[in-house]
């Protein structure tokens, strides 16, 4: 009998320490998959980062590649040359400068007294128009 009740023990402890591994075992799977999940998400942020940091590397390598053909024309005579001409409004000493009037919007030509014709010249001496 006493034997019996040891084993009957046994058995009502047996179920108690299933029941109480299975909820340790569940327990930590749950904690496992949300930080995997966690880290997965974390993982798409940081991929996401890194192609958009990707895309701005290779937008800067082509601003770097024009500015320095820019530092390279820069540097040329025919572009020193051009740029005084239009920016600083010089002339090399054996050159001469003809200038055009730049008309604004609604405003007419002016007329000169060589353009005029002779019927025009006579109309204004005699005052009609």
């Amino acid at each position: 009998m006493l034997k019996f009740r040891k084993f009957k023990r046994a058995r009502q402890g047996f179920p108690f320490f299933l029941i109480l591994s299975l909820g340790i075992l569940i327990f930590l799977s749950t904690i496992l998959i949300l930080a995997n999940l966690k880290i997965s998400r974390k993982r798409e942020e940081l991929d996401l980062e890194k192609e958009t940091l990707k895309n701005k590397i290779e937008s800067l390598k082509k601003e770097r590649e024009n500015l320095e053909s820019k530092i390279f024309q820069a540097e040329s005579e025919d572009f020193i040359e051009k740029t005084a001409r239009e920016e600083l409004n010089l002339k090399k000493e054996e050159e001469k400068v003809v200038a055009f009037p730049i008309l604004k919007e609604g405003e007419e030509e002016p007329e000169s007294e060589e353009e005029k014709n002779f019927l025009q010249k006579f109309l204004e001496k005699i005052n009609i128009k």
